[in-house]
């Protein structure tokens, strides 16, 4: 699976209706396991084509479990509904919607749905004058008997040669298999009905294949309208271009896993784009998000450290947690923060602005602590500051809660942080208690040698201080940890793997390239674009293509074979956005 189609699972669209509205959902999933492609493949792997299509199926579906994605109530197999299509086809001619191609083909009458008796439009997504344009299947172009460009099939005919046997099956029309886009009508009308409620899927699905999902559930059902809410995901772009195939620019979601980040490092990185919206998928925006999960496990750290030092402290000196004055402050953020992560919730599932919020209130919650500890120092004969552990914990777990319905599986297990944790989790020690414990013997052990005074010589304190700093700079990372001194003399935890750490080697190597040296390479970028017409950006690819046509668009590969229509339709639009930025480069050219 590649990163592209994982991206409307990630969103935690499902979980965000189910876990924080309360609503109750019903979802279902469509799995195509038999379209031309699969045939192909199945060809030239030599390979049953339900056996190849199970496969990739289960691979998807252990994909999603990686990704800590729950899995639909239901699973709809093409396959298994091929009597459902069937009758859901044969009604749709019985309306006069469809008609017979000849050679057992099928196809939609789209005018006779436009000019029919209960007002159908076919408009949906986009205007009838584009629907000749958007290319359809294939095989479609050899049907002689299809009526218009704008018409699709519903039942493909079987073709000797080219179709199987075992994958064909008898209908009144004759021997064939369903068409592209029948299958969700009638799988999903064999489900649930006249009515749908909410139909997802990525932008590029909007036209053709969701508008005529549409059009062949209003003619099957008789109604002038099907789905009452449609969400398309944005596309995820790689340096521009749409991420896909064709162009050999996709990332699939194991090497992903295996080379570049973690689970939940995707996931927040899903959640800090709006799910409509396009994203460039760069390396950066991997290691922002991943940023702000370190942030919230800082706080975690911090007030793991606090309540540990505070516990210490009312043993020895009776300073009482209860005591401390509550922050009207604190509550006041951990208020604002409820509300504005579900006003953004409700708007449109708006999951940058809700972790925005959140990440506010960590901030909040840091300052709190900072101010907290810079008071106490002040007050003569306290060592550890009265600080109102119970605001700020009530704070972290707001930020935990939603990140565990979110879907971030580090924080799937977070119990509320209480006065009395140790008697929830007796016996129970996690990586991260042992690396705290490190970390505090190694805090206690640099205090006491700074503190020692004339007591150590330099050359006794040097080999103990520099051992401390061999426990965070070896022996945490180890734990997958990082820590971080801080300058109120506590510290902070985070996730530091070794990959972490040479992705921050190299991002630092990055940021501190000379400004001079990117500028000059911008402009040297600019100059090629203002020296080169749109109609010549590709000439120079012959190691790519080897024919084009008038308007410089290649038309064959390097091995004169026909390139495909959503590829060359990829080249003229990168070719327009070469035209318009070089439009604008020589309007302020001197």
């Amino acid at each position: 699976m590649r990163i592209s189609d994982m991206r409307v699972h990630m969103l935690a669209l499902l979980r965000i209706v189910v876990d924080i509205f309360h609503l109750n959902v019903e979802y279902a999933m469509g799995v195509t396991d038999i379209d031309d492609k699969i045939i192909a493949r199945a060809r030239e792997t030599n390979e049953n084509p339900l056996h190849l299509a199970r496969r990739f199926e289960n691979r998807f579906f252990e994909d999603l479990s990686r990704l800590n994605v729950r899995f639909p109530m239901v699973r709809l197999r093409v396959t298994e509904h091929i009597p459902e299509i069937i009758n859901f086809i044969q009604k749709i001619i019985d309306n006069g919607y469809a008609y017979d191609a000849g050679d057992g083909n099928i196809y939609f009458d789209v005018k006779a749905y436009e000019s029919g008796s209960l007002g159908f439009s076919y408009s949906k997504f986009r205007v009838l004058k584009d629907a000749g344009s958007w290319g359809g299947e294939v095989s479609d172009e050899n049907v002689s008997g299809k009526r218009s460009p704008a018409d699709f099939a519903l039942w493909k005919g079987f073709k000797s040669g080219i179709d199987l046997d075992e994958y064909s099956w008898e209908a009144p029309w004759g021997k064939g298999r369903p068409g592209w886009h029948i299958e969700c009508s009638a799988m999903a009308t064999n489900l649930f009905g006249e009515e749908l409620s909410v139909h997802t899927g990525g932008i590029d699905l909007q036209f053709p294949h969701h508008n005529n999902e549409i059009a062949q559930c209003c003619a099957h059902h008789s109604t002038v309208s099907w789905g009452h809410t449609w969400m398309h995901t944005g596309h995820l772009n790689i340096e521009g271009l749409k991420m896909s195939k064709s162009l050999k620019n996709f990332v699939t979601i194991r090497e992903f896993l295996e080379n570049t980040a973690s689970p939940d490092d995707l996931r927040m990185f899903c959640l800090l784009h709006h799910y409509s919206a396009p994203v460039d998928f760069t390396e950066r925006g991997i290691m922002d998000a991943r940023s702000i999960l370190n942030k919230f496990e800082a706080l975690q750290s911090r007030i793991n450290y606090l309540r540990k030092t505070s516990a210490s402290e009312e043993e020895t000196h009776g300073i009482m947690r209860s005591r401390a004055i509550p922050s009207l402050e604190i509550h006041r953020s951990i208020t604002k923060a409820k509300h504005s992560v579900l006003d953004a919730l409700s708007n449109d599932f708006d999951t940058p602005l809700a972790v925005r919020k959140l990440l506010n209130l960590s901030t909040d919650t840091q300052r709190f602590l900072d101010e907290a500890s810079s008071v106490s120092r002040q007050k003569s004969g306290e060592k550890f500051a009265r600080i109102d552990l119970h605001s700020a914990e009530d704070a972290w777990n707001v930020i935990a809660n939603y990140m565990s319905l979110f879907g971030i599986r580090r924080f799937n297990n977070v119990q509320e942080i209480d006065a009395e944790p140790e008697e929830k989790n007796e016996g129970k020690v996690s990586i991260l208690d042992i690396a705290d414990a490190i970390a505090a013997c190694r805090m206690g052990v640099r205090n006491a040698v700074k503190s020692s005074g004339e007591t150590l010589s330099a050359s006794q304190s040097t080999p103990i201080l520099k051992w401390t700093d061999a426990a965070r700079d070896s022996l945490l990372p180890i734990l997958g940890k990082k820590l971080n001194d801080l300058p109120d003399g506590t510290y902070r935890i985070t996730e530091w793997s070794e990959r972490q750490q040479k992705l921050e080697k190299k991002r630092r190597k990055e940021d501190d390239l000379n400004r001079v040296e990117r500028e000059k390479a911008a402009n040297e970028n600019a100059e090629m674009i203002r020296n080169t017409p749109a109609e010549e950006m590709y000439l120079k690819d012959t190691d790519k293509y080897l024919k084009f046509d008038e308007t410089g668009i290649p038309t064959h590969d390097v091995e004169n074979n026909p390139l495909s229509k959503n590829l060359k339709k990829k080249l003229m639009k990168a070719q327009r956005r070469h035209a318009d930025r070089r439009a604008k480069l020589l309007e302020v050219s001197p």
